[in-house]
C-alpha cells in the first residue's frame, strides 16, 4: 500500500505542467541557497549566527533571488529532473558561481557588509560557494532517485509478484543520447531495457546507466536468456541497410522490432515510447536518403510552366506533389484515367489550403494554376493543342505502360504508348520550343528481355537521336531508377495483401533480386537530375544494395510477427511458394548498359554515355516498327526490337 502511494505521489509530480515544476525547482533552490548561507556563518563562528533587523535578512534573501536567476541563465532549468548528468552538474556549478560572484560583489561595493553581523569573512564566501553546490546539486541528486522508478503508464499489476508486467528490450546502438534514452525507457512500465547491443569492440562489456553493452554475436544466447520481446533501432545511427541486415539475422528470434524516436521528440511529448509502433518493411529498403539540394529542386520549377505526363500514376502523382510545393507559375496535368485526375485535383486542394496557411513545408510559394486534361500522349492533336495553348516550358514526361507481363501480352499497345507516345511528345516539344524533356525511364531499358523493357529503351533513344540533331533549344534528359515502394507494380503491397489472408506469400524465384527506393526519394531525385540536364544525358540513381525478393518476403512475414513455414519449421504460420518467371522477367535488373558513368554535383546521381542511333536511321527502324505493329505481327514485332535494342532477348530466362 505505501509503495503505490509513493509512487502514485510520483506520479503526480511527474504529471505536473512544466511551469509547475519549475516553481518547485526554484523554491527548492532557493531554499538550498539560503540554507547554505547560513551554514557558512555556522562554519565560520561555530555557532547559529541569524541576522538581526530588516537590512541584514534582505542582504540575506538576496542571494537565493540571484542564484534562481543565475540558475536560470545557466539553463538548469530547461533540462529534465531526471536526468541531471555530467552536464547538468556543470550548469549547476555555473549557476552557482555566478551567484556567489554576483552576492559578494553586490555586498562587498554596497557597503552593506559593515551592517551585517560579524561582517562577510572570506571563509564564509569560500563555504557559500561549496555549499551552495553541494545543497543545489545533491537536491537534484535526491529528485533524480526519487523519480527515476515512476511507472507512468498504465500497465497491468501483477497482484502476486506485486510488479507491473514490461517488455524486455535491446537498444541496438548506442550513442550520446542512449543514457537518457534508456531512462525515457525506464518511466514507461510497457518497457524494460536489459541491454544495449553495438558493433565496437571498444565498448562491449561496459555499462551506461548499469545497462551493459554486448556484441551481436551473442544474441543468440542473450535473446531467450533474457526473455528479449523487442528490439529497439536507433535510427540516427542504424542504416537501412543495417536494419535489414538486423532484421535477417533476427529471423529464427519472436521478437518485435521497432524504430527509436528521437530524445527530442520523446521529451517534448511528440512521440510517446509506449506509443512507438512496429518497424515497417519500408524502413528497411532502400538506403538511408541523402539530403535533398534545394537549389537543385527549385532552380528549374520557380515560375515556369510545367506539363506531367501520366499525371494519375504512381510516379506522375508523386512528382506533382513536389513540384506544387516548389513555386512553379503552372501546373497542367496530362492522363487518360478520370479517377486518377479527380484523386489528384482533391489532394492539390488540400496542398492549396495548407500553402495558404503556412504549414506545408518549404518556402510556402504561391499556389499554382492547375490545369487537368484528359487525353494520352499518343494523341498529336491534344499534345500540340495544350504545349502551344499553355505555352509549356518543363516536361516530365512520366506517362508509361510498365507492368511487364501486361505490356508483354499486349506490345502493341505498350510499344504505342510508351515509344511512338514519346515521340509524338518530344517532336512536339521541339516545335513548341519547350524549354526542358525529361523522361522517367527504368532499368529495364537495359538489355531487356520484355517488351515494357524494350519499349522505354527506344523511348531513350528517340530522345538521344533529338538531342544529338540539336534542331532546337530543347535539352532532352532521361532518369533511369528501379523499383519504388508501394508503386502500383510494387511487390510490397502485393505480399502485404497475400499476408492479410493467410498466405502463400508468392514468389517467382528463389534468386530474383531487385533495387528498391521510396516514391518521394525517387521524385525528389529526379526533378534534381532535371536541374543538371544537358542535351541528351541519361541520368541513373543511386538505387543502393540490391534485395532478394525472397529475403523480402521473409522479412514482411517476420515483421507481421508471424513465422515461415518450411520443411525446416513446419509449424510455421505462412508459407512461400515458387511459381516461376513471368513471361519477360529478369532474375536480376540494371542501370547501366555500358562501363562509362560520371558522377554529377549529387552524390546520389550519375550520368551515363550510352550508345545509340542516328535519328535518321532510328527513325527508318521506327516505321518498320509500326508497320508490322499494324499488323500484329509480334515474331516481326520482336526481331526488329532485336535489331534495334542493344541486348534485348524476348525470352524470359533472365
Amino acid at each position: 500500500m505505501l509503495s503505490q502511494t509513493l509512487n502514485s505521489f510520483k506520479i503526480r509530480l511527474l504529471h505536473l505542467s512544466r511551469r509547475q515544476k519549475r516553481m518547485i525547482l526554484q523554491f527548492s533552490d532557493s531554499s538550498m541557497i539560503l540554507l547554505a548561507l547560513i551554514a557558512s556563518y555556522a562554519l565560520r563562528f561555530g555557532e547559529l549566527i541569524i541576522p538581526s533587523g530588516l537590512f541584514p535578512w534582505l542582504v540575506f534573501l538576496a542571494a537565493p533571488i540571484i542564484g534562481v536567476i543565475s540558475l536560470t541563465y545557466a539553463g538548469i532549468y530547461r533540462r529534465i529532473t531526471r536526468n541531471v548528468g555530467y552536464s547538468g552538474s556543470r550548469r549547476t556549478l555555473a549557476g552557482i558561481s555566478l551567484t556567489v560572484l554576483i552576492w559578494t560583489l553586490m555586498v562587498y561595493l554596497s557597503g552593506v557588509e559593515l551592517v551585517i553581523n560579524r561582517g562577510v569573512p572570506r571563509l564564509v564566501i569560500i563555504a557559500f560557494w561549496a555549499l551552495s553546490f553541494l545543497f543545489v546539486w545533491t537536491s537534484r541528486e535526491v529528485a533524480s532517485w526519487y523519480l527515476s522508478d515512476a511507472k507512468l503508464s498504465s500497465g497491468i499489476a501483477n497482484d502476486d509478484a506485486g510488479e507491473i508486467s514490461s517488455k524486455r528490450v535491446l537498444i541496438w546502438g548506442y550513442s550520446e543520447t542512449a543514457l537518457q534514452l534508456i531512462r525515457s525507457l525506464r518511466l514507461v512500465n510497457n518497457y524494460h531495457p536489459v541491454g544495449i547491443v553495438d558493433d565496437d569492440e571498444t565498448l562491449h562489456g561496459q555499462k551506461v546507466d548499469n545497462i551493459k553493452i554486448f556484441p551481436p554475436s551473442v544474441l543468440d544466447k542473450l535473446i531467450p536468456k533474457e526473455r528479449v520481446s523487442d528490439i529497439f533501432l536507433d535510427s540516427t545511427i542504424v542504416s537501412r541497410e543495417k536494419r535489414f541486415e538486423i532484421v535477417r539475422q533476427l529471423e529464427a528470434f519472436p521478437v518485435d522490432f521497432k524504430v527509436l524516436p528521437s530524445v527530442q521528440d520523446i521529451v517534448t511529448g511528440k512521440i510517446a515510447i509506449e506509443r512507438v509502433k512496429n518497424i515497417r518493411v519500408e524502413d528497411l529498403l532502400g538506403r538511408s536518403p541523402v539530403g535533398q539540394q534545394q537549389e537543385l529542386l527549385q532552380s528549374l520549377i520557380q515560375d515556369k510552366v510545367i506539363l506531367v505526363t501520366g499525371a494519375g500514376g504512381s510516379i506522375g502523382y508523386e512528382l506533382v506533389r513536389q513540384l506544387v510545393r516548389l513555386g512553379p507559375k503552372k501546373l497542367v496535368l496530362l492522363e487518360m484515367s478520370e479517377i486518377a485526375l479527380y484523386k489528384i485535383s482533391a489532394e492539390l486542394d488540400e496542398i492549396a489550403a495548407e500553402l495558404k496557411e503556412g504549414t506545408a513545408g518549404g518556402n510556402n510559394p504561391s499556389f499554382p494554376e492547375i490545369i487537368s486534361i484528359i487525353g494520352s500522349v499518343c494523341d498529336e492533336a491534344i499534345v500540340n493543342h495544350l504545349l502551344a495553348t499553355h505555352k509549356i516550358q518543363i516536361i516530365y514526361h512520366a506517362a508509361a505502360y510498365k507492368h511487364v507481363p501486361i505490356v508483354e501480352e499486349n506490345p502493341v499497345a505498350g510499344l504505342e504508348n510508351n515509344t511512338f507516345g514519346t515521340n509524338t511528345l518530344a517532336r512536339a516539344a521541339v516545335v513548341h520550343s519547350v524549354e526542358r524533356f525529361i523522361l522517367i525511364s527504368t532499368d529495364k531499358a537495359v538489355r531487356p528481355t520484355n517488351i515494357m523493357g524494350a519499349s522505354k529503351r527506344l523511348a531513350e533513344m528517340v530522345l538521344q537521336g533529338l538531342a544529338a540533331e540539336n534542331t532546337g533549344n530543347t535539352v532532352f534528359c532521361m532518369v533511369r531508377f528501379g523499383n519504388v515502394l508501394d508503386s502500383s507494380g510494387s511487390v510490397v503491397p502485393k505480399f502485404r495483401k497475400q499476408l492479410e489472408q493467410g498466405g502463400p506469400i508468392t514468389v517467382t524465384h528463389p534468386e530474383v533480386i531487385r533495387y528498391f527506393m521510396s516514391i518521394k526519394e525517387a521524385v525528389g531525385l529526379v526533378i534534381q537530375a532535371g536541374s543538371m540536364a544537358e542535351a541528351g544525358a541519361v541520368f541513373v540513381l543511386d538505387m543502393g544494395i540490391p534485395v532478394k525478393i525472397v529475403d523480402l518476403a521473409r522479412t514482411m512475414i517476420q515483421l507481421a510477427g508471424q513465422r515461415v513455414r518450411d520443411k525446416n519449421n513446419p509449424d510455421g504460420d505462412i508459407e512461400i511458394e515458387f511459381t516461376g518467371l513471368r513471361p519477360g522477367e529478369k532474375l536480376y535488373e540494371e542501370l547501366l548498359i555500358g562501363a562509362n558513368s560520371s558522377p554529377t554535383k549529387h552524390p546520389k546521381i550519375s550520368q551515363l554515355d550510352e550508345p545509340f542511333l542516328p535519328l535518321d536511321e532510328l527513325s527508318a527502324k521506327l516505321e518498320k516498327l509500326h508497320e508490322q505493329m499494324g499488323k500484329r505481327d509480334s515474331d516481326a514485332i520482336k526481331r526488329i526490337l532485336s535489331d534495334i535494342v542493344e541486348g534485348y532477348t524476348s525470352n524470359g530466362a533472365g
